[in-house]
């Protein structure tokens, strides 16, 4: 009977325990909230809306949709109010001088305290105002661009942890371009390579300041000063990568998203083709493409020809060299180079130029196979040189992608050749922007 009552009472403080259990805290971007039951925001059937810089869409998705709904109430808010002021200040403080220490540089990001009183604002304004909840609900969940911080939050968290990605995204390219740190990716870097163009330069300056003001001029929207300064800096380093092909849909994807439509998967294997990219960096590549490339051409070919997959999907951009960038972008020239070697119609090749790394190619692959329809709980195959899949299969990959982009893009299957590795992009985690990557996000 002792025993029964011992058991009873250590069963409830068990189920006290657990039930108590503290929330887990708000961790920041761009790791996601540890999930407690896992929701879906990503509406495949959700139309983005955009304004005319397509780099400000890509990069700073919030602020758009903020400017498209009209929504002026936020402005308003004491938080943005000061914040725009400060930026006004420092503006009229460098806007007539021959260099900006780098002190002043630093003045430039959104600091700690800044961010968290921003973020205050922004679930003040959804608590008070229907069209901030129509703004969460209705563009930012459905849109995807923030998937990984939605599992297991409320939307109020979820709104916070947008616009911490949102200012982050922000100090990432200030730091970078104006400040001069050290970039997660160095090579990514400003287009001179011992540090921002020009940097202390008059015609920086004026470069700078004026393209601020540029941007600004069309829209005063709370944020909207410290986003231009990013977008400024990106635009006198010429480093838009990030939207050179836009819109692709219309662009060089217009025939393959044509004809997916109109795919029998059950008719094959896997439903796509997944091959890196190469960059032409060895002794005999040539400028556009390298050598290592054209065998991952030949590899993808194969395999279409052998009827495995009705979708091929190259993923590259224009990684080398470095200083200055290069205008080739490997995903275009290894399109051309198919269709043009191999007579592989363009309407089976999807590009991704945008990836800049091994885990990027399978990040922006899982990407469009999600966004496009392609059925993604069907396996697809990566196709690339047996050095890459090794690397691809190896524990360190998955480390890194842990580490650099907050999980893994998908699940790998079976090594069914040295050239060929199965995936499957079941992480809808990869349509998060990435905020520390203004050139891949």
């Amino acid at each position: 009977m002792k025993l029964n009552r011992l058991y009873y009472f250590v069963l409830v403080i068990v189920i006290v325990f657990i039930g108590c259990k503290p929330v887990d805290p708000i961790i920041n971007p761009p790791k996601p909230p540890t999930p407690v039951v896992v929701k879906i925001g990503f509406d495949s059937t959700y139309v983005a809306v955009s304004t005319d810089n397509k780099l400000q869409d890509k990069l700073f998705y919030l602020l758009t949709v903020i400017q498209k709904s009209d929504y002026q109430a936020i402005n308003e808010q004491t938080e943005f109010k000061n914040l725009r002021e400060r930026y006004k200040s420092l503006l009229a403080e460098v806007s007539n001088s021959n260099s900006i220490s780098k002190t002043v540089r630093q003045r430039f990001l959104i600091s700690k305290a800044e961010s968290e009183s921003l973020k205050k604002a922004f679930v003040r304004a959804y608590n008070s105002d229907v069209l901030m909840k129509d703004i969460v609900k209705k563009e930012l969940l459905p849109s995807g661009n923030w998937e990984m911080y939605y599992a297991g939050t409320t939307d109020t968290t979820f709104l916070k942890l947008v616009v911490e990605q949102t200012v982050a995204a922000a100090d990432t390219i200030i730091n970078q371009y104006l400040v001069g740190t050290k970039s997660q990716y160095p090579e990514d870097g400003p287009s001179d390579s011992n540090g921002p163009k020009n940097l202390y330069a008059t015609d920086y300056v004026q470069q700078f300041v004026s393209g601020i003001n540029s941007i600004d001029k069309n829209s005063t929207t709370v944020l909207n000063l410290p986003i231009a300064t990013a977008l400024s800096l990106l635009k006198i380093n010429n480093r838009d990568e990030a939207v050179r092909f836009e819109p692709l849909a219309t662009g060089e994807n217009k025939a393959v998203i044509e004809n997916i439509k109109n795919i029998v998967w059950k008719n094959y294997t896997y439903a796509s083709l997944i091959v890196p990219g190469d960059s032409p960096n060895s002794e005999g590549d040539a400028i556009n493409l390298s050598e290592s490339a054209k065998k991952h051409v030949q590899y993808a070919v194969e395999a279409y020809n052998g009827v495995l997959a009705p979708v091929i999907i190259i993923s590259g951009a224009n990684v080398y060299p470095y200083y200055p960038p290069t205008q080739y972008f490997e995903a275009i020239e290894m399109k051309k180079y198919m269709m043009q070697t191999y007579a592989i119609p363009e309407n089976v090749i999807l590009v991704d130029p945008y990836g800049r790394h091994t885990t990027t190619n399978l990040r922006n692959a899982a990407r469009l196979i999600i966004r496009l329809g392609i059925p993604r709980y069907k396996k697809s195959l990566i196709v690339t040189s047996k050095s890459q899949n090794d690397i691809i299969e190896a524990p360190s990959y998955a480390t890194r992608c842990n580490l650099e982009l907050g999980y893994m893009p998908g699940k790998l299957g079976e090594r069914i050749a040295d050239v060929r590795l199965e995936f499957t992009p079941t992480n809808f985690n990869v349509l998060t922007i990435n905020p520390k990557d203004p050139l891949d996000p």
